[in-house]
């Protein structure tokens, strides 16, 4: 099984706008993980019950936060900030140095991390291996998939 690190973005889709954390905990059965950095993001920009979810899973320990050091850092002066903030950049490194996969919505990043050694996916792919899974009914993988296709 592959480890997952999720980047602020798709945390705020599953917890926030779809309400459905649970989906992407299940497809991440290893566990979901994150970086320090997103942590503060997902705090700061998150809303609603689901910001107050994601603090609870971080203090119950069923998201788990992992702080970029320097090997990390290292690995993230290879890349072209131009189109990774904070975030993402320390996402992306933890995923090289730990061979992780890394989930972001972001296309501008996954574009820039294309041949970086990481493997990138989205939400869209949580929600497909949700449903190949049978973790979601096709009604729900539907639903889901609409409300994922809507902007805030």
């Amino acid at each position: 099984m592959s480890q997952f690190i999720i980047d602020t973005d798709v945390l705020i889709v599953f917890y926030c706008r779809l309400e459905r954390p649970d989906v992407l905990h299940a497809v991440c059965d290893e566990g979901v993980v994150v970086s320090e950095t997103v942590r503060r993001e997902m705090e700061g920009v998150g809303r609603g019950i689901g910001r107050d979810i994601f603090r609870d899973d971080v203090c119950a320990g069923a998201v788990r936060v992992i702080e970029a050091g320097p090997a990390e850092a290292n690995e993230a002066a290879g890349f072209n900030t131009t189109f990774l903030h904070r975030g993402e950049r320390d996402t992306a490194a933890i995923a090289l140095t730990h061979l992780y996969t890394m989930i972001t919505n972001d296309r501008m990043a996954r574009h820039e991390l294309i041949g970086s050694g990481i493997t990138v996916r989205d939400a869209a792919w949580v929600l497909q291996q949700a449903k190949s899974r049978r973790l979601l009914t096709q009604a729900q993988h539907k639903k889901l998939s609409q409300s994922l296709g809507r902007r805030w």
